[in-house]
């Protein structure tokens, strides 16, 4: 606990029981066992918030500073400014930008098929949660990279081609059917990191 705090700023969460789950240490039955599990949620996510914002495109426009001050933890579903002490393993949670060009920032490409971003690498969820937190935090905890929907996600006010990037034919291909998540009023998914106890 000392180290932890020394080393993040504070205690790590936990759980104790004693001889089986949700029984009390108190109760504790010799010869035991006394269980405590630890879990580094919080310092996780304070690592992620950080790694997110110094990885974001920041320039002279608005969209880039509000894309960065806009990486929102979510915990059981609710957009919370920091991890709550209270956390548990039964606890949902994941870290997710629902501006509606989080994902264009992720993957997307320009018309001539270059990465839509210039001033930093793309795939900024992808990197951070690849080479810094899931090698990093590998023994205390699951941490993954996919899409999600937040509970605040942006609805397409129109109907959108799907569209790839044939890179060896520099040409997009556009599908000729409307796909349901590019439909008018679909949700459009956000990159997401996700926390999850090892067992």
């Amino acid at each position: 606990m000392r180290e932890q705090t020394s080393r993040a700023g504070f205690a790590p969460n936990y759980e104790a029981y004693a001889n089986s789950p949700g029984r009390p240490v108190a109760s504790v039955k010799l010869p035991g066992p006394i269980v405590y599990r630890y879990f580094y949620y919080r310092e996780i996510v304070a690592v992620a918030l950080k790694a997110l914002r110094d990885a974001s495109p920041v320039g002279a426009k608005s969209k880039g500073v509000r894309y960065r001050d806009m990486h929102t933890v979510y915990v059981n579903g609710v957009a919370m400014k920091s991890l709550p002490p209270s956390v548990t393993a039964k606890d949902t949670i994941f870290i997710a930008n629902p501006l509606q060009y989080s994902r264009r920032l992720e993957i997307g490409k320009t018309e001539s098929g270059r990465d839509f971003l210039i001033s930093v690498p793309n795939r900024i969820y992808e990197r951070v949660t690849k080479n810094l937190l899931a090698p990093k935090y590998r023994n205390v905890a699951r941490i993954s990279f996919s899409y999600i929907t937040p509970p605040d996600a942006y609805k397409l006010k129109h109907n959108q081609a799907a569209r790839n990037w044939i890179a060896n034919q520099s040409r997009w291909y556009v599908s000729p059917k409307q796909r349901s998540d590019r439909a008018k009023g679909a949700v459009v998914r956000s990159p997401a990191i996700i926390i999850e106890p090892l067992s």
